[in-house]
């Protein structure tokens, strides 16, 4: 309930409680203890609506406040590594990319691949959260790199690079130069439902220093 409907709630309820009294005064002037009754009853529901605390309530994801979230389909991947982010891929990388594409349709297999730290998977979007890591700066706002699946009923399964990035770092991450019909921001996180499913490496999922040096990329 917001807070509006609440004080109006109440409101009605001391109204109430007024014309009641009203009312006993005005047909049985003789109960003046049920009147002192009512009376000291109005006078603590007023103190309530006085100090009655505004309810707080939460977005979807409390990070969406200093967060940015972007979509663009799986494809443009390695343009965007090579162009915004400015790296050079190697043979192997652009290969790893490529089966993903190809080998990830469906739910089932997306959850097994994420699960494996060794998968093609897995490892390509430790190297992307890895490098918009190092870009962030020295705020402290989550980074979350993701691999996305859309069950369209009329186009298919579409696949996506799914971000969550820190506002402050959007410039230093390239997201003022990348292309808004290409790139999709969007209003606030998605979350799992039957048409739309993601993994993410984000920081309870992103690998420790050493495993991380087992992995490679």
């Amino acid at each position: 309930m917001k807070t509006k409907d609440l004080l109006l709630l109440i409101g009605g309820i001391v109204v109430g409680a007024l014309i009641g009294a009203f009312a006993i005064i005005g047909t049985r002037p003789d109960q003046s203890a049920e009147i002192t009754s009512l009376q000291s009853q109005i006078s603590e529901l007023q103190n309530q609506v006085a100090a009655a605390p505004t309810p707080v309530f939460r977005t979807v994801n409390e990070a969406a406040a200093t967060s940015d979230f972007y979509l663009v389909g799986f494809e443009e991947t390695v343009k965007w590594i090579e162009e915004t982010l400015e790296l050079e891929l190697t043979d192997e990388q652009k290969e790893a990319l490529e089966s993903i594409t190809s080998e990830i349709m469906d739910e089932a297999t997306l959850s097994e691949q994420f699960a494996d730290q060794e998968s093609d998977l897995f490892v390509t979007l430790q190297f992307i959260y890895d490098q918009l890591l190092e870009k962030r700066g020295e705020n402290d706002s989550p980074v979350s790199v993701c691999f996305a699946l859309e069950n369209d009923f009329y186009t298919g399964t579409l696949q996506y690079l799914y971000l969550q990035v820190p506002s402050e770092s959007e410039k230093a991450m390239g997201f003022d130069t990348v292309a808004e019909d290409v790139w999709k921001r969007l209003d606030s996180p998605l979350p799992n439902t039957q048409t739309w499913f993601s993994e993410c490496v984000e920081p309870d999922t992103a690998l420790t220093p050493d495993s991380a040096g087992t992995s490679g990329s």
